[in-house]
């Protein structure tokens, strides 16, 4: 994805620890201060999917979610002895899974359509989106531009939004675009984690 969070997400200053298969994700789910899951709140609270779409605001969106989770992915590092790439995932993971539930929930198009999309993108149609949008969630946080979609992954993605009744305007295909880059994003970063 275009937006540039992963520097700040991994600032966090770490001890090393042995490197081992990685375990304890759910350990990002609770444990919070009252004043990291206020930050994490108000980003649920304010997210606006016009602002996040917007490289001048994008950040401005993203940071209270990532400082409100970057003390507790730390702590949870340590607890559970993740390798550096490890936390990194762990941080992708969260704040991928709760962009996607923040896009959902303010959604700049009608919940009917976003229960459309939920439930369209499942089994092969998930595959081949993933691999059409594997490129850009790998220059997330590089500083390199995201790659484009070819025509051919174009054509498919429409032709998946009318075979799912979805509309294919321009709000509604960028916000499939945004939620899928966010849900994959999520997915990926699970694997990966489980494999550190």
């Amino acid at each position: 994805m275009k937006h540039q969070f992963a520097a700040a997400a991994i600032a966090v200053a770490l001890v090393a620890s042995p490197v081992h298969a990685a375990s304890g994700l759910d350990c990002l789910d609770r444990g919070y201060t009252a004043a990291e899951q206020a930050q994490i709140d108000r980003f649920h609270a304010d997210f606006s999917f016009e602002k996040f779409s917007n490289d001048a605001t994008s950040d401005q969106v993203l940071d209270p979610l990532i400082q409100g989770i970057s003390n507790r992915a730390a702590a949870c590092s340590q607890q559970n002895r993740w390798s550096d790439p490890a936390f990194e995932q762990a941080m992708y993971y969260k704040i991928y899974s709760s962009l996607a539930r923040a896009m959902e929930r303010r959604a700049p198009i009608a919940q009917a359509v976003v229960v459309k999309i939920k439930a369209g993108t499942t089994g092969a149609d998930r595959l081949k989106l993933k691999q059409i949008f594997l490129p850009t969630l790998a220059s997330a946080g590089t500083g390199a531009p995201a790659p484009g979609i070819s025509a051919e992954h174009q054509t498919f993605i429409e032709q998946f939004l009318t075979r799912n009744g979805i509309p294919t305007d321009q709000v509604t295909s960028e916000f499939f675009g945004a939620w899928v880059a966010a849900e994959l994003g999520a997915e990926v970063a699970f694997e990966k984690f489980a494999k550190e």
